[in-house]
């Protein structure tokens, strides 16, 4: 990109890699994409995962992350915590690290000490600990006062994720919680000093809540001679939306002071960075993106938007989806003379995608071909559906071709020259149920053996194209699905519940992986072992089928014998 003659941008695509004017900006692929990032000084990738709908248009953008809130308390000031301002901090012997601790008397009137309140989604992890000790003294009074903590605890909520809140809060902890020391039934002579946790839900309800006891063991004469507690949640789990506030406590009656040190809490999330909602012809609306984070751009169809001009590169072509049109002809117009040859996926992007901006191979309910249509002949795509007529206001009859499942081939650059020679009316296409796919386990004598049996069966009836034999039950394209070495006899298979199809070697790729697992292979002596057995010259097709039916998980323990049916 150029501005007043001069250079600004200059974007470089070397296969998956993005850079921008020298700088590698990220490593993209179909699952999502990979972002150097400095953390802390250090320069690290973080993977970032697509969240696609049917259609493959990118929804979502997210990355699992890791937030570490800790203190010392050796600084004056920490914004990562609520009430860093409002807490005493002290240099005093009873320290765990460093020269401060952070000190609670209890007493009625200094109760509430450090808090982290985080936002939380289902599924997050987090991890708190803390050390203490307290000052050893007799104890006296060993009353509790329940609303006195939710008093604290509310006023210290004004420099955290649930500032504003308090009112709210405040009356709904009144009703359902109950403090630490109400509810510790432990017989300790300890201080009523606790590590707590509340959860609320996204209302500020309460749900539940957890605390950890300083004990005896922690009592110190005051030269610092005694022994540190360690208390700890190991795993909250959050099972819905809400909040989460992690605090320190002393609730006991007694004025007793406790010294808190070395305080940390660990926040373990999927990270939201950004998210689109399309209309059918691909402008977006209700989009989000999160602060500081590199855009994504890959969004309708999961093609590149164009920052410059907002058109998604189709490859092929260049799309403007506020127009819903093609700027150049499509090259397959002359089969669609009743359509604008600029048009976009028949004018139906509910039904259909235009993958480069070409044309699609649709397949009929059964797997027999019907014809090359709207998707392309590189990055081939596949349909499988049914035509049906409709009449409309007028009395004019159209056929329409109904979408039952849009899939892509496994291997593009070796299935198009099979799908080119393909005829109208030739089965092409065959659905291995899981069913089928245990029969064929079974026939194959697969199940689960012991470390010398599983590496002798694998090795003696593993096969390859190379050795065409009868005796090789785990060459599965040749053996199960009509394969022949060589060549790409055999159609193509969708196996299981996926949206992907197979040539016959890959399917027996698939298989082999499959097998692989249940044999009770792990997955690396898996891969290496195919590599070995095809002279390490398995192509990324081949290696990307079999690590695909390594991971995939039938659904059913039932088996049934497959009847071929592909030509």
């Amino acid at each position: 990109m150029y501005k007043n003659d001069t250079l600004r941008k200059a974007t470089d695509y070397i296969g998956s890699l993005i850079l921008e004017n020298d700088t590698l900006q990220f490593i993209q692929t179909a699952e999502g994409r990979v972002v150097p990032k400095t953390v802390d000084g250090v320069d690290k990738n973080e993977y970032q995962y697509h969240l696609k709908d049917h259609l493959g248009n990118v929804r979502s953008t997210f990355a699992v992350r890791d937030d570490d809130y800790a203190t010392g308390f050796e600084t004056a000031t920490n914004p990562y915590f609520d009430n860093y301002d409002e807490i005493t901090i002290l240099s005093n012997p009873l320290k765990k690290s460093g020269t401060y601790a952070h000190r609670l008397t209890g007493g009625g009137t200094n109760i509430v000490g450090l808090m982290k309140s985080l936002y939380v989604s289902k599924g997050d992890r987090i991890r708190a600990e803390v050390y203490a000790k307290y000052l050893d003294a007799q104890f006296t009074n060993d009353g509790i006062n329940g609303a006195a903590l939710i008093n604290a605890l509310v006023s210290m909520l004004g420099g955290g994720t649930l500032t504003g809140e308090g009112t709210v809060i405040e009356n709904n902890l009144n009703t359902d919680f109950i403090s630490a020391a109400m509810a510790d039934g432990s017989q300790e002579t300890s201080p009523k000093a606790y590590l707590n946790y509340i959860l609320l839900d996204k209302n500020f309800n309460y749900l539940n809540s957890g605390f950890e006891r300083l004990g005896s063991s922690a009592a110190d004469p005051g030269d610092g001679s005694g022994t540190h507690q360690k208390l700890s949640f190991e795993e909250i789990l959050v099972q819905e939306d809400g909040y989460l506030m992690v605090f320190l406590s002393n609730e006991s009656d007694q004025s007793v002071e406790v010294f808190w040190d070395d305080f940390r809490v660990d926040h373990h999330y999927n990270a939201v960075l950004q998210a689109d909602d399309y209309y059918p012809f691909g402008l977006t609306f209700n989009s989000y993106q999160r602060s500081y984070s590199k855009a994504n751009n890959y969004k309708y169809n999961g093609k590149e938007e164009q920052e410059e001009t907002g058109w998604y590169d189709y490859g092929a072509r260049m799309y403007q989806a506020d127009l819903g049109r093609f700027f150049n002809q499509d090259r397959y117009a002359e089969k669609y003379m009743d359509h604008n040859p600029y048009h976009y996926t028949l004018n139906n992007p509910i039904k259909y995608i235009d993958i480069n901006g070409d044309s699609t191979y649709r397949f009929d309910a059964d797997g027999k071909y019907l014809g090359l249509f709207d998707t392309e002949v590189e990055g081939v795509r596949g349909v499988i559906g049914s035509y049906s007529t409709v009449t409309d206001s007028e009395g004019n009859e159209e056929q329409v071709f109904n979408t039952d499942m849009n899939f892509t081939f496994n291997d593009p650059n070796l299935d198009k020259w099979q799908l080119y020679d393909m005829e109208i009316g030739q089965q092409g296409i065959q659905i291995v149920s899981d069913e089928e796919i245990n029969g064929i386990m079974n026939n194959a004598g697969i199940k689960e053996m012991n470390f010398v049996s599983r590496l002798y069966y694998a090795g003696t009836q593993s096969g390859s194209d190379k050795d065409f034999s009868d005796g090789n039950k785990m060459d599965f394209g040749v053996q199960y699905l009509g394969g022949m070495p060589y060549t790409e006899v055999g159609g193509f298979f969708i196996m299981g519940d996926q949206q992907k199809a197979y040539n016959a070697q890959d399917a027996g790729n698939w298989l082999w992986g499959n097998s692989m697992k249940r044999l009770g292979f792990d997955y690396s002596t898996a891969e290496f072992s195919s590599q070995v057995n095809e002279g390490f010259n398995d192509s990324e097709a081949d290696q990307r089928a079999i690590r695909i039916g390594y991971h995939y998980n039938v659904k059913t323990k039932k088996s049934s014998v497959i009847q071929l049916k592909n030509d």
